[in-house]
């Protein structure tokens, strides 16, 4: 089973540029892990292997992502010996469904006039 990215999650924590880079990929990692309501539980020791941090660091910052509001308990827990506990992400990151609008960056809408072939010809419209 495939579970899809939030994209809107994850761009929402990408631009949190208040935070500190240890709490900043904390929250990547919570982020880049939540399904489309917002619902997170990537454990500690998977986030601290991603990252190259110690256990004690990612608590930490898991706690300073709590006081900033940046994340919120759900008092679930899962995983096959039921330690690993479930977070959710604000309602910013999946409000409307977990459904990423386009970059603003992006011209092409949903068309892609603006690529050119390989002959550099723009193609007709």
């Amino acid at each position: 089973m495939s579970q899809s990215i939030n994209l809107r999650a994850l761009r929402w924590a990408y631009e949190e540029a208040d935070l500190k880079l240890g709490a900043r990929a904390v929250l990547m990692s919570f982020a880049l892990h939540a399904n489309e309501k917002g619902y997170t539980y990537p454990s500690v020791e998977f986030i601290a292997d991603r990252w190259g941090m110690d256990r004690k660091t990612v608590r930490r910052q898991i706690e300073v992502l709590l006081v900033r509001r940046k994340i919120y308990h759900t008092k679930k827990r899962c995983g096959s010996t039921g330690q690993v506990k479930v977070y959710r992400l604000p309602k910013i990151t999946y409000g409307s469904g977990g459904k990423c609008t386009r970059f603003e960056s992006d011209p092409s809408g949903d068309r892609a006039w603006h690529k050119r072939s390989i002959s550099g010809r723009i193609p007709p419209e």
